[in-house]
């Protein structure tokens, strides 16, 4: 009677959370769990199916309106350049040819990562009413343009919410 499940979820610090950031462009498992935490987040309106919840758990409460606009400020405005990291892309001059991420020999690692990251932030698009907000997100989302690409679907859903 008095045990935990291994399910109980914990508490997200602040200081759990700066850790994370701290090592997501060298730790694959540190961006995961921001993309977890981003993608609760970006989720807390939404009731998921029980087969969703259990395929992507998250240990962690965010609690505090502190940590939740830490993880979403963080997330928006610096995925991009942790996703480049991850894959060893350098950002591509204006002028010149891009080579597509999808090209990248570490792409398959973050993959999933970038379309669960994308797929929020078009579930977060659904909710948002406020228009200096939506300009924030869609401000944001301008470096990871590329990451768009191998995601025809993606592409599409997300033009929908923005125009």
């Amino acid at each position: 009677m008095g045990e935990t499940s291994t399910l109980d979820p914990t508490i997200l610090t602040e200081e759990l959370f700066t850790k994370w950031k701290q090592n997501a462009s060298k730790s694959l498992a540190d961006c995961k769990q921001i993309i977890k935490a981003f993608h609760v987040s970006c989720n807390l309106n939404v009731e998921a199916k029980e087969e969703e919840l259990q395929a992507f758990h998250f240990r962690y409460q965010i609690l505090t309106s502190s940590i939740f606009n830490e993880i979403m400020t963080f997330s928006l405005k610096e995925m991009g350049s942790i996703f480049d990291a991850h894959i060893s892309r350098k950002e591509q001059s204006k002028e010149g040819s891009s080579t597509p991420v999808q090209k990248y020999p570490r792409w398959t690692k973050i993959r999933v990562l970038v379309k669960v990251y994308l797929r929020s932030i078009i579930s977060f698009l659904q909710d948002l009413r406020e228009p200096k907000m939506l300009v924030f997100v869609l401000k944001c989302t301008e470096n990871i343009i590329p990451y768009f690409g191998p995601f025809p679907v993606v592409i599409k859903l997300f033009l929908k919410k923005i125009l």
